[in-house]
């Protein structure tokens, strides 16, 4: 056996009406001959024939227990699980079956619960049976450290945090934790993940050459993948990084990387040197659910392969390809049919139709544009605008507004420009895109740690939530509050996980994820805060 806590079990008392002694019906039946299943007779009493709890079969996957439970009859499935502390969850899935095979989630390592079932016929008729008690297994060997610097009980903004942390010298993992930042899932990949999402059945990401989706049961139901194996879905084109957006249809967006032969490419960023190169041109594609390629859009189609920013000038490591627009974003606009790419080190974003093709808008710098993509160009608005610098993770709002992760590389400076935009630090922001006038007006900026500014060199994310707080991902962090990490005894580098109150710039919840002293550490790209980890297959109330 894997872990601990391995039979969960339930049992009903039996007796010679095949009900216990507390009314619950026995958990046995009688299978039909030769088909190991069992035929009710349309007017057989509503029966709970059995439920168990047992860890899944996956090896893969930890903190999660699975909940089958058989009836006679189709039926609707509770479970009251109650902690040591005398919290009580309540889950309500809504799909009903004679045959539940569910997943518990939110549990923690170690812990000891109670478990009440409960069944619902189609005529209302609830079956309750005997509690099952369990202690749940323990977290994954290799885990980052996980320090909650700081939580607001009363403002945070509740859910689940989905991350998936990589360590270049230790491992991976895909792990859920709740808004304590506690783990109460977790997954082992083979290879590490980026771009996370959550799906109906479990989370979806991207992997190397392919795009596996994973249930909460730890089972691949689903894969994408450049060459595929058994039940995998072919993809017609290679080079995948960054992007994984799945769509409610089944399909997906995705991004590519090709090489692609230009001539006269600036070599330096005072343009003195010129040469025919290889740059990695990045294109966006929309997927159907069976692989089909029905929508590209390259990206040095668009706009100027020529025009460079920071680091558009370097190559990617180990190839003779040079690194011109690293795009690491799509974002779809469905208030216009329209595609948004962020690319990096173009400092970026470019918004165009998705029916056309035909750019809509530029958001950046000016500088270096051809006068053919001066028109695309929005103009800054207001006192204290700033553009971004090597962003992350655009997302939209209603109302024209746009939220950003901010790297701030290169003090947000261009090739272009000699302007000295000050220090290199890393912040979320918010903008106003007006597409009558063609402005941008920055509405708010956040920066402001309980460390101080951090510089996340690479990586990050920003979402908006529901209740209107943010949670962003500062990543590849070498320091804290001009610390280094090494001073403070961890590994290289580490990130921290921040919700913050636009309104009033505070912090409300703060989780600094790293690891030990002599390690490369532990990254994590576009962590996600999720008010549910059911969607819409289950109902959760949480009493003391």
């Amino acid at each position: 056996m894997r872990r601990f806590g391995w039979l969960l079990a339930l049992a009903a008392c039996g007796g010679g009406d095949d009900t216990g002694a507390d009314g619950v019906p026995d958990t046995t039946d009688t299978d039909t001959p030769g088909t190991g299943e069992t035929t009710p007779t349309p007017n057989e009493p509503f029966r709970l024939r059995s439920a168990s709890i047992h860890p899944p079969e996956s090896d893969k996957v930890y903190l999660v227990q699975q909940l089958d439970v058989e009836t006679n009859h189709p039926s609707t499935l509770t479970a009251r699980i109650t902690d040591g502390n005398g919290v009580v969850r309540t889950i309500t899935w809504t799909a009903a079956s004679d045959s539940h095979a569910v997943p518990i989630l939110g549990l923690h390592a170690l812990e000891t619960y109670s478990v009440e079932v409960s069944v619902e016929s189609a005529e209302g008729e609830v079956l309750t049976a005997e509690p099952i008690v369990f202690q749940n297994g323990p977290l994954p060997e290799v885990f980052p450290t996980l320090d909650l610097y700081y939580r607001d009980p009363a403002r945070v903004e509740p859910g689940y945090v989905l991350a998936a942390p990589w360590s270049s010298g230790l491992g991976r993992v895909i792990t859920v934790l709740d808004d304590e930042g506690v783990p109460v899932w977790a997954f082992v990949p083979a290879g590490d993940w980026k771009s996370p999402n959550l799906t109906a059945r479990g989370v979806a990401g991207l992997q190397g050459e392919t795009v596996p989706e994973i249930s909460w049961l730890g089972e691949t139901v689903h894969r994408f993948a450049v060459d595929p194996e058994g039940d995998d879905i072919p993809l017609d084109f290679d080079g995948l990084h960054h992007e994984a957006l799945p769509l409610p249809d089944g399909g997906i967006y995705l991004l590519s990387s090709e090489p692609l032969d230009i001539s006269d490419y600036p070599l330096d960023y005072s343009f003195t040197l010129f040469g025919d190169v290889t740059i990695a041109n990045h294109i966006a594609h929309r997927v159907t659910a069976d692989g089909t390629t029905i929508e590209t859009w390259s990206m040095a189609d668009r706009i100027d392969p020529r025009r460079i920013g920071f680091d558009s000038a370097e190559l990617i490591g180990g190839t003779e390809t040079y690194d011109w627009g690293h795009a690491n974003a799509i974002v779809v606009d469905e208030s216009d049919d329209s595609v948004l790419v962020s690319m990096r080190n173009q400092d970026a974003i470019i918004k165009f139709s998705r029916a056309t093709g035909d750019i809509r808008w530029i958001f950046g710098q000016h500088g270096g544009w051809s006068p053919a993509f001066q028109p695309y160009l929005l103009t800054p608005t207001g006192d204290d605008f700033q553009w971004q610098g090597h962003q992350h993770a655009p997302a939209l709002l209603p109302g024209g507004k746009m939220i950003l992760f901010d790297n701030g590389n290169h003090g947000r400076a261009n090739p272009y420009s000699d302007e000295n935009l000050g220090a290199t630090y890393s912040r979320v922001v918010q903008y106003t895109i007006d597409e009558t006038n063609w402005t941008a007006h920055l509405d708010w900026e956040w920066s402001r740690t309980l460390t101080g500014a951090l510089n996340s060199a690479a990586l990050g994310n920003a979402d908006p939530l529901p209740q209107g707080n943010v949670f962003a991902t500062f990543s590849y962090l070498y320091s804290e509050d001009d610390v280094s990490n090494e001073a403070l005894g961890r590994g290289t580098v580490s990130t921290r996980l921040i919700q913050f109150s636009p309104v009033d710039q505070a912090t409300v919840f703060d989780l600094a994820v790293y690891g030990p002293a002599d390690t490369s550490g532990w990254l994590v790209d576009r962590a996600l805060w999720l008010p549910t980890l059911y969607g819409d297959s289950a109902t959760v109330t949480v009493s003391d």
